[in-house]
């Protein structure tokens, strides 16, 4: 890239501490750079936008697969029977219990289909109404998808800008501000849903004697308990804020100057709130819109940036941020007994089960149904009790000798 190299050293930067500066503002989703225009001066250099790319994904929502896949890759051609494959073995069948960024399979599976169809649904988007629009005339087709893949990445909390956002669609807009919201919220979802006193969180043990609460406990109504409670944490906030600016900024509005518009100052506190740094920006100026704002609008976007910074974060009764004392030993024993009621409970239920459809077999009903659905339940009500009597065996081992360490990963 020596036309690159020649129009940083005219800019007077050094392209070596430009690089590092660049793949730190990457990784860490800062979103600074050394030149005035962010990436706009390399929207035709591949090497550039494919290499930063990959550093906003690993550094925000990809970063717990990378993490994992590499433990896995190192459980994979460790040593058979060493303590160290028998550590990283412990990191893949528990990591909620070690780090909050560390989950489970399904759930890392899952997070890295949801950053493939946001990232996906965005491309998408701007292929469709914007990949042959008169401002990307000058640019060749194959950088233009580029530019459309590296700026949905952007979106995640790094705020690069390869091209001019107001220039865009509309709807591409709208796009970019919603992905913006809800940048973080496949990453806290996964810590809260992976939470090891994920019930607790939600205060499903403090009704222990609730069946109902115990049937209904499915992974798919957690999930919209948490969705709940974060919409409830943010909607109010967001629209406060923009009721303040809005009355901050009521002379500017009136003055009909579409590009300080009540659409752009949304924009402008989503990205804010999302701690991405997106902006439309304004003419004349190579700051963000927030440069054009009343000092109390600029506290108001700084507040913004407090508050979201802070969706990410787990739960305060999280297990991989408790120091071993009273408080995480009192947590444990509440989440055992919660689990223990809920096995007594499931067994009740299947003896029950298998006691009545015995007395409907014998009593003149459908006999051969009767003994069909009579043996799956007895086959399954011991195959329960088979696993927990291995669990229980389990259980002894490791607490004769705590340096035991029982691992049966087997897949990623």
């Amino acid at each position: 890239m020596p036309d690159h190299k020649s129009r940083l050293e005219g800019l007077a930067i050094n392209p070596a501490w430009w690089a590092f500066f660049t793949a730190q503002s990457a990784f860490n989703d800062l979103g600074f750079t050394l030149t005035a225009d962010s990436m706009l001066s390399f929207n035709q250099s591949a090497l550039v936008l494919v290499v930063c790319s990959f550093f906003i994904v690993i550094g925000n929502t990809g970063f717990p697969v990378f993490l994992r896949f590499i433990i896995w890759l190192l459980f994979k051609t460790a040593k058979p029977l060493s303590l160290y494959k028998e550590s990283l073995g412990f990191l893949l069948d528990h990591p909620r219990r070690c780090f909050t960024l560390l989950f489970p399979s399904a759930p890392t599976w899952w997070l890295f289909a949801i950053l493939v169809i946001l990232n996906g649904f965005d491309l998408v988007i701007f292929c469709i109404v914007d990949l042959k629009d008169k401002p990307f005339e000058t640019i060749p087709m194959g950088y233009r998808v580029l530019g459309g893949l590296f700026q949905a990445f952007c979106t995640r909390t790094v705020g690069f800008t390869v091209m001019d956002l107001s220039e865009l669609h509309a709807a591409v807009q709208v796009s970019y501000m919603l992905m913006m919201y809800i940048s973080v919220m496949p990453l806290a979802i996964s810590i809260r849903r992976t939470n090891v006193y994920e019930e607790q969180s939600l205060g499903v043990y403090a009704r222990e004697n609730n069946q109902s609460d115990i049937e209904n406990g499915t992974p798919s109504n957690y999930v919209g308990a948490h969705l709940r409670n974060q919409l409830s944490y943010d909607i109010w906030y967001i629209f406060l804020g923009l009721f303040v600016i809005c009355l901050a900024e009521g002379g500017r509005l009136r003055q009909q100057d579409f590009r300080f518009s009540v659409f752009a100052i949304l924009f402008e506190i989503i990205s804010a709130y999302g701690t991405v740094g997106m902006s439309l920006g304004y003419p004349t100026v190579n700051t963000s819109l927030s440069g054009q704002f009343t000092v109390i609008s600029k506290l108001v976007i700084i507040a913004m940036m407090i508050r979201g910074r802070h969706r990410g974060l787990p739960y305060t009764i999280d297990r991989a941020i408790m120091l071993p004392d009273a408080e995480m030993r009192k947590h444990d024993r509440m989440q055992e007994t919660h689990a223990l009621q809920r096995s007594n409970t499931l067994e009740q239920s299947a003896t029950h089960t298998l006691r009545r459809v015995a007395t409907q077999g014998g009593s003149g009903g459908p006999i051969d149904a009767g003994q069909n659905l009579l043996g799956r339940v007895y086959t399954n009500v011991q195959d329960y009790r088979r696993r927990r009597h291995e669990r229980k065996e389990a259980k002894k081992l490791t607490s004769r000798n705590p340096n035991y360490i029982v691992t049966t990963v087997s897949n990623i």
